[in-house]
């Protein structure tokens, strides 16, 4: 579509060349900065979508978390995933949640408000970064 559409506009432009280029330049400028932000937008956009087909509205979310020794249970409405700990394989500490991604596609995100304190939430972290990664 970058390519495509100036050069398009390079051919159909009844102008002597230089004004084709320029042209063709200013729409490849303009597609090259907006595309990205209109993918973004799409992507949110169609996510959110499915979110809302899935749960039947826009939320809160109601999640319940079961952490044990074997792994992590994940319980939403009729939905429950279970990870094992074995299977994990990176824990990732953001500003408002910890992200955990397991083997085949499997992520959890616990937010922070999900603990007590952030003590409680540190002890977590260092569990599932534990090498052993046993909890």
């Amino acid at each position: 579509m970058t390519l495509v559409c100036p050069a398009m506009i390079a051919l159909y432009i009844d102008e002597p060349v230089e004004y084709r280029l320029a042209a063709a330049g200013v729409f490849a400028f303009a597609i090259g900065v907006l595309y990205p932000r209109y993918f973004r937008s799409a992507v949110r956009r169609g996510i959110q979508k499915r979110i809302v087909e899935a749960n039947g509205s826009e939320g809160p979310y109601e999640l319940r978390y079961v952490i044990d020794g074997e792994g992590i249970e994940v319980e939403q409405e009729a939905f429950v995933l279970r990870f094992p700990w074995a299977k994990l394989v990176e824990t990732l500490q953001e500003e408002r949640s910890i992200d955990l991604a397991f083997e085949k596609g499997g992520f959890v995100r616990i937010a922070n408000r999900a603990f007590v304190s952030d003590a409680q939430r540190q002890e977590f972290l260092a569990l599932v970064t534990d090498s052993s990664k046993t909890v």
